[in-house]
């Protein structure tokens, strides 16, 4: 029995998109392949293509095609390991491919987790109100390792770190302008707890506020006393002292602050 012939290539065709071939196994279109894949494998008129050899060419090419995806994804912008592998994985490529792709990436220095921890506090501290803290919640979703986030946030020094709080609170003083002493720095507090600053820095960053003078605060009260006076109207007079009173000492306000409001609103 004749053994059974060898397909050979009989035409390497260019496509339209720069880069891309059709290959034509006896006269018949078989395969499209990348121009690295062709010259890797070498593949030119003649060449025998078996049915192992076929299956090393299209592998080959799968990985190609990985690779050649994730320089796009790659452009203009740092990303991580764990975001390359997202990529690839919603592109339906095999976990393997995604191996060899992103240690090929990784040997080339496209992906560095270092590099991108270190710019990404970078960014965050000149742009951002956010403190070490969400910043570290944001690179962990972005799969950096303790270690690499450790090294990066130690450019984010105690110093720097404060000067950042300090600069938030500016714009939250801004915000909470209306708001007593008190009830401004409670808030302030709460907003850069949230924002992912240490308690530390905090305690020292609301220390360092401006304090109101008791004509501010006689004048902050009186906006938001008359609105809680006008709502207790129903009570009799001890009540509605009572309950006024309550309400602005919760907002903040000091006593003798309070007292001198509900005196001229009695006057009144």
């Amino acid at each position: 029995m004749a053994d059974q012939k060898v397909p050979k290539i009989t035409m390497i065709q260019a496509q339209k998109r720069a880069g891309r071939y059709n290959i034509f196994l006896d006269e018949q279109y078989a395969f499209p392949v990348s121009e690295e894949t062709l010259i890797h494998f070498q593949l030119g008129r003649g060449t025998e293509v078996d049915t192992k050899f076929k299956a090393d060419i299209e592998a080959y090419e799968g990985i190609a095609r990985a690779y050649s995806r994730s320089l796009d994804y790659l452009t203009g912008q740092l990303r991580t390991e764990l975001e390359v592998r997202h990529k690839l994985r919603d592109l339906e490529y095999s976990v393997d491919v995604q191996d060899e792709v992103v240690q090929r990436l990784i040997q080339q220095n496209l992906i560095n987790d270092a590099t991108y921890a270190d710019s990404f506090v970078r960014t965050m501290m000149n742009t951002s109100d956010k403190g070490p803290k969400i910043i570290t919640q944001k690179l962990k979703q972005k799969g950096i390792s303790d270690n690499l986030i450790a090294d990066a946030l130690a450019q984010m020094a105690s110093n720097n770190e404060e000067e950042l709080a300090l600069r938030v609170s500016e714009k939250l003083i801004r915000h909470y302008q209306r708001e007593s002493q008190r009830g401004m720095q409670q808030k302030i507090r709460q907003n850069l707890l949230a924002k992912g600053f240490n308690s530390d820095i905090i305690s020292s960053v609301i220390e360092k506020l401006p304090e109101s003078s008791t004509e501010d605060e006689l004048e902050k009260i009186q906006v938001m006393g008359d609105k809680i006076w006008n709502r207790n109207r129903r009570w009799d007079l001890k009540k509605r002292k009572l309950k006024t009173k309550q309400a602005l000492f919760n907002k903040g306000f000091q006593i003798d602050v309070i007292d001198r409001f509900l005196q001229t609103k009695i006057n009144e």
